[in-house]
């Protein structure tokens, strides 16, 4: 058997890993309100490290209520409660806003042309600043993106900025004049076009650069980041092939632009706020559910690395972000997939389980520390890369095997040469995200791809979604700080390969552990069960045990990996009356646990509503 070789030096220092993919995007903001958008965005919440830090939201503003009458200085009075109770929930997660400055507070603008109407929105987005800053604090808000209205070249968005690109450009005038009139230090960026150098986006970049101000009347506005929307394949039904080089290519004209005719804004930080593989979030495809797009994603991190981060000419490169915080099904573009009724159909009982996409955010998150030296060997197979890091006694590599045809099939044999290490005795985790028969989607589809599948097979799925593919724990012994691992690696496939110091490391106890009473997809009592963990190297899974001390019975009744801190737990009448999660370490050793309450889901259950899907022109 020929195995191509990958040498990996822990020992040369690349610096610290950027770790610009932390984001999704989402729905429309009445979704925040949304029962089951709402479960999706404690499951990304709680991955470790905050794995997904930030979420891109359309029409917040819409959520602003204008009043009759006017504030001392002249303003428009606005209502935020609306927005406050949306952003609450968000922010109380841990979880960031990438606020989208779109939306019409009570239908009070039309024309960004007019001069009155350009000061009311100054006035407004003063406002707002001031009232997050007041509600959250100023250190919380200036962790946040603010950004223009979502694809201002899309007619379908807001047609003015389509058909007349100078409305665009007073309209950004107003939003950076009024919130940097508040605090000088938040973000604001755009123009988060649908891509390509058109008149509109040419003619903000433009404005940017050297038009006049609206309101300063100097030449210039200050633009924090430059972002852009590129995906790998047009809109259509069809199973087209994404193209990822076509992606580099573009971003790099784009920036190619910049440099040539907007030199002011040469240097200012780069971002692709929609990076998918494919237009259209809610059009089926089922390499969705598939390893496919989880290696898409990671060659899109490994060669946005080397192409751009590791270029000391290019700009920083700020977020790389999966547009996928949608509620959807298997083949939709999103982290979960929905098991339930649809839509509008019978009283919105619902599960989600966690689809190889999401297993990805949890497996980036073990990257941490800094990047270190790795190299394919050359002639090595094609669409085979690796990022690797070292953190204090522990490397972790992330491999992919991708190509730019959803057909492609095969498997590369490997060899990693891991040299430079600090330790001899240690651990080797290992977790992959592959097609067989292990992973959930294939399993549904032996099950006969029922919507509404049995107890038992709900039980299956459950037990199938809630792990990567494969995952394996085993003692290691490195010779002079070098260690050989042979590893195949399929197409499509992802592989996590982590060597772990054989130290005495003390576990830290999980925390922020909640019960909630809920129902399962069959509206049987449940329990929604979230945690927070450090998301240490050392940490093998967690177990979820239920306990009736006055019985003396305690019972297994799940194991997650030590990423994945969120789990429903059907039949939860049957359960004791506690709930404990135990942290379990590379060696099998229990780590310090918690306890909640069974919530005792019998007891009262509020009913949910169905989630509200929300179509649009382009995302």
């Amino acid at each position: 058997m020929n195995r191509s070789r990958i040498d990996i030096h822990a020992d040369r220092d690349l610096g610290p890993l950027p770790r610009f993919w932390r984001a999704t995007g989402f729905a429309n903001a009445e979704c925040l309100f949304d029962p089951a958008y709402r479960r999706q965005l404690e499951m990304a919440a709680a991955l470790p490290r905050r794995a997904i830090e930030h979420v891109r939201i359309h029409r917040l503003l819409d959520l602003v209520a204008a009043e009759d009458g006017q504030t001392p200085d002249g303003s428009c009075r606005y209502d935020f409660t609306r927005l406050d109770e949306g952003l609450d929930f968000l922010v109380n997660l841990g979880l960031r806003p990438f606020f989208e400055l779109m939306g019409n507070p009570s239908q009070r603008f039309s024309d960004f042309n007019d001069s009155d109407q350009l000061e009311r929105w100054r006035g407004l987005i003063a406002q707002l600043a001031a009232h997050l800053i007041d509600r959250y604090g100023a250190r919380e808000v200036e962790g946040w993106y603010f950004e223009t209205w979502n694809e201002p070249d899309c007619e379908a968005w807001w047609k003015q900025f389509h058909d007349d690109p100078p409305s665009l450009c007073g309209y950004y005038d107003a939003c950076e004049h009024g919130l940097h009139s508040v605090n000088p230090r938040l973000q604001l960026g755009g123009p988060g076009g649908q891509g390509n150098l058109n008149d509109t986006t040419r003619a903000f970049l433009a404005h940017c650069d050297h038009g006049v101000n609206h309101f300063t009347q100097q030449r210039g506005t200050r633009l924090d980041f430059i972002s852009v929307h590129e995906k790998a394949a047009p809109m259509t039904p069809e199973d087209v092939d994404p193209d990822v080089g076509a992606v580099l290519r573009r971003e790099a004209r784009f920036l190619d632009y910049i440099r040539q005719r907007c030199p002011r804004l040469h240097g200012v930080p780069f971002m692709n706020d929609e990076a998918d593989p494919q237009i259209g979030w809610n059009a089926h495809h089922s390499w969705h559910a598939a390893a496919y797009y989880p290696a898409f994603a990671a060659r899109m991190i490994g060669e946005h690395l080397s192409r751009f981060v590791d270029d000391d000419t290019a700009p920083e490169y700020a977020m790389l972000l999966n547009d996928n915080g949608f509620v959807g099904r298997w083949g939709q573009r999103t982290l979960t997939a929905w098991i339930g009724e649809e839509a509008g159909v019978g009283d919105g009982r619902f599960e989600l389980l966690p689809k190889p996409i999401f297993h990805l955010m949890g497996m980036l998150s073990r990257l941490r520390g800094q990047r270190c030296c790795a190299t394919v060997e050359r002639g090595g197979p094609r669409g085979v890369g690796v990022i690797a890091v070292r953190d204090e006694r522990s490397v972790t590599l992330l491999a992919y095997h991708h190509r730019d045809s959803i057909r492609a099939a095969g498997r590369a044999d490997l060899t990693l040469v891991i040299e430079g290490l600090d330790f001899g005795l240690g651990w080797l985790r290992y977790e992959q995200l592959a097609d067989d028969g292990a992973a959930p989607f294939e399993l549904w589809q032996r099950m006969g791809a029922a919507s509404l599948p049995t107890p038992e097979q709900m039980r299956l799925l459950r037990a199938a979604a809630a792990a990567p593919t494969h995952d394996a724990v085993r003692p290691i012994a490195a010779r002079e700080g070098r260690f050989e691992l042979d590893l195949t690696l399929p197409l499509p496939g992802v592989s996590v390969v982590q060597l772990v110091a054989d130290d005495p490391v003390k576990l830290d106890a999980p925390h922020d552990l909640r019960a909630e009473a809920c129902r399962d997809v069959h509206g049987r009592p449940a329990c929604w069960l979230t945690w927070r963990s450090d998301g240490s190297p050392w940490a093998r899974h967690h177990r979820i045990d239920t306990l009736d001390e006055a019985r003396g019975s305690c019972r297994q009744v799940a194991v997650l990996p030590s990423y994945l801190n969120a789990v429903l737990l059907p039949d939860a009448d049957r359960l004791g009356p506690d709930i404990r999660v135990t942290p379990v370490d590379l060696r099998g050793h229990d780590g310090p646990a918690i306890t909640v309450a069974n919530p005792r889901a019998h007891a009262c259950v509020p009913s949910i509503s169905p989630p509200h899907h929300t179509e649009s022109a382009k995302i």
